[in-house]
């Protein structure tokens, strides 16, 4: 694997992570149709919605940087250490914010897409990691042009490492191209879903959805 320097993120890259973020995950059909294609002022409303993110207490924010001087890569951690983390939940954390119609321009026909979706996946937060200190993997995304070259591993390394030195269990939710990342690193897959975006408003042609909420225990 290639050597990547983890830089801290900086309130300036906002803009850039959230484009970053469509680049990397808007074509799915699943990102479509709950987000819908990526207008300008979408991509600025979530660029604000990660500026307050970023000032959460628990939240790390780290990314590589591209010979170009872009950034290449980004992971969003929040290392929760206190066990009562469900009730101190406020703002960017709290699933309204994605599910609502309106909110960050989100269309209509998306609503019943993002409702499962992210009920899914508040859900399972909760249900697996209710009462636990544990570090979260919230958010990994490389640009389309930087992908296979060990950048995504450099930043989930990093954060591991940083978990590592607490103690602390690491979870996070996987697309089916995260999971050989993800299950090199010593995490396993603890609770799958599954479902069909014809069933949320979307086509047949869309295919099916499939996560997985998946734990690396404390070393």
């Amino acid at each position: 694997m290639a050597s990547h320097e983890i830089l801290p993120c900086t309130p300036a890259d906002t803009l850039e992570i959230a484009r970053l973020e469509r680049a990397a995950y808007g074509p799915e059909p699943l990102s479509l149709l709950m987000f819908g294609e990526p207008a300008p002022s979408a991509i600025n409303a979530r660029a604000d919605k990660f500026a307050e993110m970023m000032g959460h207490p628990s939240s790390r924010w780290w990314k590589v940087m591209a010979d170009d001087g872009k950034i290449a890569g980004i992971a969003l951690w929040n290392f929760r250490t206190d066990k009562n983390w469900i009730e101190q939940l406020d703002g960017p954390e709290k699933p309204d914010e994605y599910v609502e119609t309106g909110k960050e321009g989100l269309p209509e026909s998306g609503y019943a897409a993002r409702r499962t979706f992210f009920n899914w996946l508040y859900g399972v937060r909760k249900r697996r990691m209710g009462g636990k200190p544990h570090v979260l993997l919230n958010l990994l995304a490389v640009h389309p042009d930087c992908q296979r070259r060990g950048i995504g591993g450099a930043l989930l390394k990093h954060g591991l490492e940083e978990a590592k030195k607490l103690g602390m269990p690491v979870w996070l939710e996987a697309s089916p191209e995260g999971i050989p990342l993800y299950k090199a690193h010593g995490f396993e897959i603890v609770e799958p879903v599954a479902w069909t975006l014809a069933e949320h408003g979307g086509t047949e042609e869309d295919g099916k959805v499939e996560s997985w909420g998946m734990i690396k225990e404390a070393a």
